[in-house]
């Protein structure tokens, strides 16, 4: 009896770890990616467009600056979260504090987004109606934007 129940657990516990392995070797290679978006070529977006070669360059020089754009650093993040929690630990809550921390987080984002918005208004003026038309289409698609003007992000290491 013993023996029997040694090999139903060595199966159960084979059958488990193969479940686990599959589901994790899928979701790393074929399940949705939260908080991932997968880049989007500016040749593809030319060859949709029929961007002339200056739009193509112009569309290229518009992601290399906002992707070279500047943003808070290591440093930075880890000293605003140091004092978000340090905001959480505190005997009393600071309304006041923690609301101007979040409002000065939240200012710095949206320039960034207008000076980022300002430009792309720019260079969608310098297309012809169709082409226009076309790139709104395009943007419409969640993660498009993102793809096409966001920095690639490597993979999470697990």
């Amino acid at each position: 009896m013993k023996g029997k129940l040694v090999w139903i657990l060595l199966g159960v516990s084979l059958a488990a770890n193969l479940f686990f392995a599959a589901g994790a070797i899928y979701s790393f290679y074929g399940g949705e990616h939260r908080g991932r978006y997968t880049a989007v070529s500016i040749d593809s977006v030319a060859e949709q467009l029929t961007l002339s070669p200056a739009q193509r360059d112009a569309l290229q020089a518009l992601r290399d600056q906002a992707r070279d754009s500047p943003r808070p650093s290591r440093e930075e993040y880890q000293q605003r979260r140091a004092s978000f929690l340090a905001g959480l630990a505190a005997p009393e809550f600071n309304r006041a504090a923690m609301q101007a921390m979040m409002e000065e987080r939240r200012a710095r984002r949206q320039e960034r987004i207008l000076g980022r918005a300002e430009a792309l208004h720019g260079y969608l003026a310098t297309l012809d109606p169709e082409q226009r038309a076309g790139f709104l289409e395009m943007a419409r698609a969640r993660g498009f934007l993102r793809g096409l003007f966001g920095r690639p992000r490597p993979p999470r290491e697990r």
